[in-house]
Parts: C-alpha cells; sequence; structure tokens
C-alpha cells in the first residue's frame, strides 16, 4: 500500500495499491500509467506532496485527510471545529 502525504503536515491524502503508479509533477500528480491516467490530482504536486510506500494497514475508517502518517503509525487528525455563529 502506497499513500500521498501533504509535506506540510503529513495528512495522507491519497491510498494506492502497490502496483499503482503514481507520479508527483511539477504541477500535478498523475495515478496510472502514462499511457493509461486513472486521475490528475491537481493540488497535489511535487512541491507539497510526498509517496510513502509500504505503509502499514490504515485504519478501518480511513478517509482522505482524516489520519496523518508518521514513522509508520496512522494518527487522527482532528480538524478544528469552526465556531458556532448562531
Amino acid at each position: 500500500m502506497k499513500t500521498i502525504l501533504t509535506t506540510a503536515d503529513n495528512i495522507s491524502r491519497w491510498l494506492c495499491s502497490d502496483e499503482t503508479e503514481i507520479n508527483l509533477k511539477e504541477n500535478e500528480t498523475e495515478i496510472g500509467p502514462a499511457n493509461s491516467l486513472e486521475c490528475r490530482i491537481l493540488d497535489l504536486n511535487s512541491s507539497n506532496a510526498i509517496v510513502v510506500e509500504d505503509v502499514t494497514t490504515p485504519p478501518d475508517d480511513w478517509s482522505g485527510a482524516k489520519y496523518s502518517y508518521v514513522n509508520s503509525v496512522w494518527t487522527l487528525h482532528i480538524m478544528p471545529t469552526p465556531p458556532d455563529e448562531s
């Protein structure tokens, strides 16, 4: 398993199988082989993201931006709650 992390906070944004090709480029990230891309990620690129391979099994409730991944440990990422404006 591979994960794409944002470098600023180590938040796991994407999970991919070991076999999936991931290409961090200057302006985007490409998922899949160059001749048959599965998707392009426009907000992640070589200056703000890294690919970590051989990650440990992610939590069952994993979803993008819910967990950080540091030193082979998944940690729940608590998003700040916006103030109640009522």
